[in-house]
C-alpha cells in the first residue's frame, strides 16, 4: 500500500532533453496494517514533446536523493535535558496538536496562530540543535533577559496510530524572567556564516506564519546540551529546468 506521494526532486538533462523525476511514497505491506510505514523513492525519466509528457521507462526504485555537503548550518551544539528544549516542545505541541495555548510560550508582542484544525495527534522531539553551547558546564548560570538562541528542532509527528512523519522547525528563542520563550518561527534556518556568538544577543526575525510540518503531542522532552557537532544540513538537489519555450510543455491542441 503506497500513500502520500510527493515530488522529491526534478533534474533536467539539457543534452537528452529529459527530466529525471524522483517521487517518494509511504509504503507498507498490504496484508499487515500494523507494519512500519517506510518512505521509498522511485525515479522515472520523463520526455516532453509536442504531443505531451511521456514516461520513457517504468519507474526504478532509488535511494533517497543525496544532500549537499557544502551547505553548513549554524546549529553547532546538540541539546539534551535543557529547559529550552522543553519550551520548544510545548510550543510545537500547542501549535501542531492543539495541546495547550500557543500564546503562553511566546515572547511578549509576538503573535503566532495555532494551526486549525490541528494536523497531528502528538509530537515527539527526536533531535534539538542549538546555535549556542547550552551544555551542563554553561547552563548552571541563568541566562540574562534578552539573550537569544537559535534552535533547529527535528520531531516525529504522529498523524494516526500507524502513521507518522518527520518535520523540522527553526525557532528563535529568547530568555525572559528565567524561562525561554519563542520569538519567531524562522522562515529560513541559521547558516554558519551568520551564526551568533555564544552569549551574545542576536537580532531575531519577525515571526512568520508557521509552515506545515507534521507533528505530535508534546512529550515533555526536555533538552540540555552536550556540545556535539551537528550533522551536516541537508539540501534537496535543485532542479535545473529549461528556459520557457525550450521544451514544449503542451501539445499544439492544448492537451
Amino acid at each position: 500500500v503506497a500513500t502520500d506521494p510527493a515530488i522529491a526532486s526534478i533534474v533536467f538533462d539539457r543534452d537528452a532533453r529529459t527530466y529525471a523525476v524522483t517521487v517518494s511514497v509511504s509504503v507498507r505491506p498490504a496484508n499487515d496494517a500494523s507494519a512500519t510505514i517506510v518512505r521509498r523513492y522511485f525515479q522515472v525519466p520523463v520526455v516532453v514533446t509536442e504531443s505531451g509528457a511521456r514516461a520513457a521507462t517504468l519507474p526504478s526504485e532509488v535511494a533517497q536523493p543525496s544532500t549537499a555537503v557544502d551547505l553548513q548550518l549554524g546549529y553547532k551544539f546538540r541539546v539534551a535535558n535543557h529547559p529550552i528544549g522543553t519550551s520548544a516542545n510545548q510550543f510545537l505541541a500547542a501549535l501542531l496538536t492543539g495541546n495547550g495555548e500557543v500564546a503562553r510560550y511566546l515572547t511578549p508582542g509576538v503573535s503566532i496562530a495555532p494551526i486549525v484544525p490541528a494536523p497531528y495527534r502528538s509530537i515527539a522531539l527526536t533531535d534539538v540543535l542549538s546555535s549556542v553551547d547550552l551544555s551542563a558546564s554553561n547552563s548552571a548560570a541563568p541566562r540574562s533577559d534578552g539573550d537569544v538562541v537559535r534552535l533547529l528542532i527535528t520531531a516525529s509527528l504522529k498523524i494516526t496510530d500507524a502513521e507518522s512523519v518527520n518535520g523540522q522547525y527553526a525557532l528563535t528563542m529568547t530568555s525572559r524572567g528565567g524561562r525561554w520563550e519563542v520569538s519567531a518561527i524562522d522562515s529560513t534556518p541559521l547558516f554558519a556564516a551568520t551564526a551568533p556568538r555564544s552569549g551574545v544577543n542576536s537580532s531575531t526575525t519577525s515571526a512568520p506564519s508557521p509552515s506545515t510540518p507534521k507533528s505530535a503531542p508534546s512529550t515533555s522532552a526536555s533538552t540540555s546540551v552536550a556540545p556535539a557537532q551537528a550533522p551536516a544540513p541537508s539540501q534537496t538537489p535543485g532542479s535545473s529546468l529549461p528556459a520557457v519555450g525550450e521544451v514544449p510543455l503542451f501539445s499544439p491542441s492544448g492537451n
